[in-house]
């Protein structure tokens, strides 16, 4: 969703007709494995004036016979929220939706990963959420998943790091970049504890066909980050008209988001100052399949402690004996 296809389709949001419209063209046209929105879709789509048709026949013109059923037989062509709901059969079909630390919620929630007690106490460490932002009832039952798409920035405001599963009444949910994985290859999710090299600590994987995916003890990973732009991307207008070549996309895992600045969601990465957050997603698909997710492993802390320790020590013991120069030079 970017300047593009903002100038030619209109501004964002787009009525659900469009977007129904872009899931069906992916799957039967583009013959993709599986598609996962960056996006939320908490509220009804009121742009196609059917509301205001239905008010108008149970009132000013509820004595119009003529007018009576028009709703009636406009609603499979205005009802945008039916007409979407209806295009997540095309194929797998992935929602996005967010967590919140404060109460409240909005939407339905997807089925969880991992229901309450199933971890045995594995996810002590997890980030527990007291609400959050999900899709509309209608669309979340025909969809055929979704995963949070939350970010996790550092102090300096990077985002170097991302959740695989986070809590929610005792429940544990998986990212969009996981749900969208599973979904493309139809796989459960379960998890195993694996011992880390050379060490009595162990660390989380999450296992789903074959693909082991590393966890620290918040259940968070470091983004394999590319260069930006490290995946080609594809204008949303071009895709409904049928711009790009229909093998340029076959098989693939297509995930729409936004990269149009006046949208908010560019986020500052180790690679590039305004990322578009989509991209960020996108890593994370790359380094399961590719083996190159990392993590902080257990002994990571006690290692920093004991190698400052030591340092420390000696520092502390040959400085005194040294003249400025040298101590400096030692130091550094």
């Amino acid at each position: 969703i970017d300047e593009k296809s903002l100038k030619q389709i209109g501004r964002w949001p787009w009525g659900r007709d469009k977007l129904a419209e872009l899931t069906t063209r992916l799957f039967e046209h583009y013959s993709v494995a599986a598609v996962g929105y960056d996006v939320v879709f908490a509220e009804p789509d009121t742009s196609s004036g059917l509301s205001a048709l239905e008010k108008l026949s149970a009132t000013r013109f509820k004595h119009d016979q003529s007018f009576a059923h028009a709703p009636k037989n406009a609603r499979p062509l205005l009802d945008y929220d039916g007409r979407f709901a209806a295009s997540l059969h095309s194929g797998p079909t992935v929602l996005g939706y967010y967590f919140t630390p404060y109460p409240g919620t909005s939407g339905v929630l997807p089925k969880p990963a991992f229901s309450p007690g199933a971890m045995a106490g594995q996810d002590k460490g997890f980030i527990n959420n007291q609400g959050y932002g999900g899709n509309l009832s209608a669309l979340q039952a025909n969809a055929a998943g979704a995963g949070f798409f939350n970010m996790l920035a550092d102090f300096d405001g990077v985002t170097r790091r991302m959740l695989m599963l986070q809590k929610y009444q005792g429940a544990d949910y998986e990212a969009l970049s996981l749900a969208t994985l599973l979904t493309a290859f139809g796989s459960p999710l379960s998890y195993e504890r694996v011992a880390d090299a050379g060490s009595h600590y162990t660390h989380l994987a999450l296992v789903a066909d074959g693909l082991r995916v590393p966890v620290d003890s918040q259940a968070a990973v470091y983004v394999p980050y590319r260069a930006y732009p490290g995946y080609r991307y594809y204008s949303a207008a071009d895709i409904l008209a049928q711009r790009i070549p229909a093998g340029e996309l076959e098989n693939a895992i297509v995930l729409v988001g936004t990269t149009a600045p006046g949208l908010l969601d560019l986020r500052v990465t180790p690679v590039a100052r305004s990322d578009p957050g989509v991209e960020i997603h996108a890593n994370l698909i790359s380094g399961i399949l590719d083996d190159t997710i990392r993590y902080t492993p257990g002994y990571a802390r006690d290692l920093t402690m004991a190698i400052l320790s030591v340092l420390g020590v000696l520092l502390a013991l040959i400085l005194p004996r040294l003249t400025p120069l040298r101590g400096a030079i030692l130091s550094l």
